[in-house]
């Protein structure tokens, strides 16, 4: 693909966000995965266990982290650069916002921005959520939390031209991959 790209995968925890975002950037020089986790794993791991609720300081420092990282790849990244990045990016007032920099990040880079929002079944959603490589990390594998999120708030689904909503539940990680590249190519064109 000769265009810059900046893909934003979107689903709730456990979907396959992180491991669909592996399988995009795998044997590319030119692409960047800018995980959920980048942001907020320093900041689980120097606190430790706060429960089901964060406080706000918490997500007051994920933003800054997030806004220094944003920054770097607006005005300081190689120019030829690619990026994919993950989030639950819920359909509230924070999040569009949130969206809207990625959307402009990308604008001013020149790149073609390609949200994806990635669907799986609940069963699966929740097979995928407990397994061990989840646990192992500061990933999210309560499934009654899942559950809680899920009635609490529903993923941002932007009207936008390159939008892609695909369902996972029956697709491999390669599979979801070459689908969303697929998506890519024509949104290029």
């Amino acid at each position: 693909m000769d265009k810059r790209i900046h893909i934003v995968l979107m689903g709730y925890p456990g979907v396959g966000k992180y491991t669909i975002a592996k399988e995009l950037v795998k044997g590319k020089d030119k692409f960047r995965l800018i995980d959920n986790h980048l942001v907020n794993d320093p900041l689980f791991y120097t606190a430790g266990d706060m429960g089901e609720h964060p406080p706000k300081r918490f997500w007051e420092n994920a933003g800054k982290i997030r806004d220094a990282l944003f920054d770097m790849i607006e005005h300081v990244s190689e120019p030829d650069l690619s990026f994919v990045f993950t989030g639950v990016i819920a359909d509230d007032e924070t999040d569009r916002e949130w969206f809207a920099k990625l959307e402009n990040i990308a604008r001013a880079r020149d790149a073609v921005f390609v949200p994806v929002i990635l669907k799986c079944d609940a069963a699966e959603n929740d097979k995928r959520l407990t397994t061990e490589a989840r646990q192992n990390s500061f990933k999210l594998s309560d499934v009654h939390i899942l559950h809680k999120l899920h009635n609490r708030f529903k993923i941002y689904e932007p009207d936008h031209p390159n939008r892609l909503v695909l369902d996972v539940t029956q697709l491999s990680p390669e599979q979801a991959r070459d689908a969303i590249m697929k998506h890519c190519q024509t949104c290029c064109a």
